[in-house]
């Protein structure tokens, strides 16, 4: 009840509030995960009106735009319009969009990957603002060159594992063309000396990164791999199928780091989704690496969810397997000699329920 007084009394303030009114407001909702949709597109409306004031934009700082586009993509708000009501997300997104370059020199590494990734979780590719995200993008990569180069960040969110992996995953999410190459190079260059410090999740979400965009930085996955084989253990499933993944892409046959994926996804087999599952047998299959333990217990496990879970697929993601991952580990057992018939069945009879 107090978050719905609360809510009603944002909306009618909206007009009087300033853009870090705007901020700490969307911030919280996102916090907090309430999803307040009415309450957040009368914000996104006030903030579009302040951008596009010539006397209040200068007030609104990067902070507040990742604030609010941080908002909507962690509550999974949609831009797009419904048939009955006016949405003012599509607006929001081209406002900022088209306010972000001007930002220059006030934008932190942290802002830019919450801003980024805020837009690249959205396919705004075939919507009327694609044109003003597609340069925002280019015109971003850079001017982060000479920030990652010399890590010349305002405030104190620098150019950390987190941030440099958050931003190199945005513009793979989003397809960048080869204007990107000289921002990842410059990443790569940062990230070498930091990996130590940073997570799992970092070093993996950068790899694949590069293993998206189809850049080849040797000196950056030679200098991972090591780091990745020593703290295996604290890799999830996700990040276990990123690293396989983008060595695989870059043709990096590193046989201790394979080894030592393949004894780890044993243990966590079972909380692999289908997806990942395909992504193992694609990567091990691609660099013709064999781990006899690992096939083993990826045909038991893809036998136990084609019968056994065969009930469950449509209420648990994990036991309902598209057609690409299906494609995928075929692809891998036949590759290995897996001569298994009731695996093929199971496959077989996967693909025909698609």
């Amino acid at each position: 009840q107090l978050l719905k007084r609360l809510s009603r009394q944002c909306r009618q303030l909206a007009p009087s509030m300033t853009s870090a009114d705007i901020g700490l407001v969307a911030r919280a909702c996102g916090d907090m995960q309430w999803r307040t949709v009415q309450t957040l597109n009368v914000l996104s409306a006030r903030l579009v009106a302040l951008l596009h004031c010539p006397d209040n934009a200068p007030a609104v700082l990067p902070d507040h735009l990742a604030s609010m586009v941080g908002a909507h993509a962690r509550l999974g708000l949609s831009w797009r319009k419904d048939s009955d009501a006016k949405h003012a997300n599509l607006d929001l997104w081209k406002a900022v969009a088209v306010a972000l370059p001007s930002m220059k020199g006030r934008t932190s590494p942290q802002e830019y990957a919450v801003i980024f990734n805020a837009f690249a979780r959205y396919d705004l590719s075939f919507s009327p603002v694609h044109k003003a995200v597609a340069r925002m993008f280019e015109v971003c990569a850079n001017q982060l060159v000479p920030v990652v180069a010399t890590n010349a960040a305002p405030g104190r969110a620098g150019c950390d594992p987190k941030n440099l992996a958050l931003i190199a995953n945005a513009y793979a999410k989003v397809r960048a063309g080869p204007y990107v190459q000289p921002l990842m190079q410059e990443i790569g260059k940062r990230a070498i000396p930091q990996l130590d410090s940073g997570n799992a999740q970092d070093v993996a979400l950068l790899l694949n990164a590069y293993a998206k965009l189809d850049i080849l930085n040797g000196p950056l996955y030679h200098a991972a791999a090591p780091v990745i084989v020593r703290d295996i253990a604290t890799y999830d499933n996700q990040a276990l199928a990123n690293v396989v993944h983008a060595f695989a892409r870059q043709h990096l046959r590193h046989v201790a780091l394979f080894e030592s994926v393949a004894q780890m996804s044993i243990r966590v087999m079972d909380k692999f989704k289908p997806f990942q599952l395909g992504i193992l047998g694609y990567a091990y299959g691609r660099v013709h690496l064999k781990s006899d333990a690992l096939l083993a217990s990826l045909r038991d496990e893809v036998i136990y969810r084609g019968t056994i879970g065969k009930t469950l697929q449509l209420i648990d993601e994990k036991h309902a397997f598209a057609l690409r991952s299906i494609e995928q580990l075929a692809h891998a057992f036949s590759r290995f000699g897996m001569r298994d018939p009731r695996l093929f069945f199971v496959l077989f009879d996967m693909a025909r329920m698609r």
